[in-house]
């Protein structure tokens, strides 16, 4: 089958179904996905893990410019995250407007205001095809020259890993694990 017959077929039958994402592109055709993009006028093409990485980026900077730390800003967070979770276990869309509730629920509209005044591009809504598209709200990452370091982001709220100054301080591993990591 060529790629316009299979490309029709995926569309047509994800439309007929009513079902939210009915365009897919096959992986590994990406000059035949713009292609037909480009052909069709889609203009929201960001993927899910984009989106996901622009609404943390912008949460993250709504809250410091907003002074919100500590607590009520871990609770935020936490609130955005579980929410993630939640619509990807129901098979649910993220809905932008959801976000700005739970980032301020006094004030709805407030943060999707500071995306519009900050000129912060993001999907009004957006589907999640597997949990990697936002593990950013469960996870940290520190790269560096020779090392990757990724953790839960639960080990530093409960103190097993600590951040003092530049240093990362991880508490209490096994015995057998940094002797299998450092060779001893």
């Amino acid at each position: 089958m060529n790629n316009f017959l299979l490309f029709y077929f995926i569309m047509h039958n994800g439309w007929d179904n009513k079902e939210s994402q009915y365009l897919t592109f096959i992986k590994g055709t990406r000059d035949v996905s713009k292609y037909f993009q480009k052909f069709i006028g889609s203009t929201d093409i960001t993927s899910a893990k984009i989106n996901s990485r622009i609404i943390d980026s912008a949460v993250n900077r709504y809250l410091r410019d907003k002074n919100i730390v500590g607590a009520r800003k871990n609770y935020v967070k936490e609130r955005i995250s579980n929410y993630f979770e939640k619509q990807f276990a129901n098979g649910e869309d993220i809905y932008l407007d959801a976000i700005s509730s739970l980032v301020n629920p006094e004030y709805p509209t407030y943060f999707t205001e500071y995306l519009v005044e900050k000129e912060i591009e993001v999907s009004a809504n957006f589907s999640l095809s597997k949990k990697d598209d936002f593990v950013l709200f469960r996870k940290s990452n520190v790269k560096e020259k020779g090392y990757s370091f990724n953790f839960e982001k639960q080990l530093a709220k409960d103190g097993k890993i600590v951040r003092d100054g530049n240093d990362i301080i991880i508490r209490d591993v096994p015995t057998e694990q940094l002797d299998s990591a450092f060779d001893v």
